[in-house]
């Protein structure tokens, strides 16, 4: 996505309170970024954050005005940065997405790309008290344009995101066998 031009959704799994790091360092432009209003306020980076051009919204609540600060987004031509699960995974397996995900999506009108995160779970365990090393790898990818995403139902829509977001950490990791070191468990 370093080269991609104009507005644009990124959405991602969720695997552990570092993947925006990974995401944030795929381009040279500035996403406006949907984030967790509690994790927003109770941030120790709270002034780095409040300078990124960060939506603040309470989770698996949206309402109309967090809708149309993500629409002037897309119409001020900025990439818009969503994680639809909204919470990072305690199993290692994705956790639910929101049903109107879809729904917004379509609305948005942009072209969607898809960013896959494997092995920050093990990395940055949301059980865990510190980081472990190992190899995190991130596959970004555009999965439709906004044309194409317009001839899809909100269901066929919907699912076809969950397929896409979906991970098991520990299905993954019985194929790639990374070895994770240093942690506190």
């Amino acid at each position: 996505i370093k080269k991609v031009k104009g507005p644009y959704i990124l959405l991602c799994n969720h695997e552990s309170v570092i993947d925006f790091l990974n995401i944030v360092c795929c381009t040279k432009r500035r996403f406006t970024i949907v984030i967790s209003n509690s994790f927003y306020q109770s941030l120790k980076i709270n002034p780095l954050i409040r300078r990124l051009q960060v939506i603040p919204k309470q989770q698996f609540q949206t309402t109309p005005i967090d809708i149309k600060k993500m629409k002037n987004a897309i119409k001020a031509n900025r990439p818009l940065l969503l994680y639809p699960a909204g919470l990072m995974t305690e199993n290692g397996i994705t956790t639910y997405i929101p049903d109107a995900t879809g729904k917004v999506v379509q609305w948005l009108n942009a072209d969607i790309y898809i960013g896959k995160s494997d092995g920050s779970y093990f990395t940055k365990p949301k059980w865990g008290k510190n980081f472990r090393k190992g190899k995190i790898t991130l596959n970004v990818y555009k999965l439709m344009s906004k044309e194409e995403a317009s001839k899809y139902t909100v269901e066929e829509l919907q699912k076809l995101l969950y397929e896409h977001l979906y991970f098991n950490a520990y299905e993954n990791q019985e194929t790639l066998l990374i070895p994770y070191k240093n942690g506190d468990c």
